[in-house]
């Protein structure tokens, strides 16, 4: 290859690179979102297995 040609590629390559880190960041911010949300979601679940193993309805008078 030329000069010409690896500045060239370089050049792509800094363009290209900008939006890579910007995917990489939409990606993990997602990913968090995602693990917050299973995170809350098993809480849910301990807590609707709690209720429903405990003694007694609370309901009855």
């Amino acid at each position: 290859m030329t000069a010409t040609q690896d500045n060239a590629i370089a050049e792509l390559q800094g363009i290209l690179a900008e939006p890579r880190r910007e995917r990489d960041a939409a990606l993990a911010r997602c990913n968090c979102e995602c693990s917050e949300r299973i995170d809350h979601q098993s809480a849910t679940i301990d807590v609707l297995k709690a209720m429903s193993a405990s003694p007694g309805d609370t309901m009855e008078r």
